[in-house]
């Protein structure tokens, strides 16, 4: 195999690997943008204790009650869980995209 070739079959590669990356990129922000953003916290309240979603917006730190423990404050305790697994995810994805970007400026 020729030194042409290989390049070709290099960027072939690098160009697959791209489109993959840009595809899970968007899936990952799709995901993302469906999921709450934020922490469960608990307050008490006398023998009571009460569950809210705290985030931010802007410079502002929000606090959307969710209930007493129930399922509900179960599942927005996955959901925000899953949403910053998948920020992880898409961080490790976009410095990849990053490295595919720089590899074929260098081998074009």
């Amino acid at each position: 195999m020729g030194e042409v070739e290989e390049m070709s079959l290099i960027t072939t590669m690098l160009e697959k690997e791209r489109s993959r990356n840009e595809y899970m990129r968007e899936y990952y922000r799709n995901q993302i943008a469906a999921l709450p953003k934020g922490s469960v916290v608990a307050k008490k309240a006398g023998n009571n204790i009460y569950y809210y979603l705290q985030y931010r917006n802007g410079p502002k730190v929000l606090s959307d009650y969710i209930g007493k423990e129930s399922e509900k404050v179960d599942w927005v305790r996955e959901q925000t869980t899953k949403r910053k697994h998948f920020e992880a995810m898409l961080s490790k994805l976009n410095k990849e995209h990053a490295e595919i970007q720089k590899t074929l400026e260098v081998i074009k």
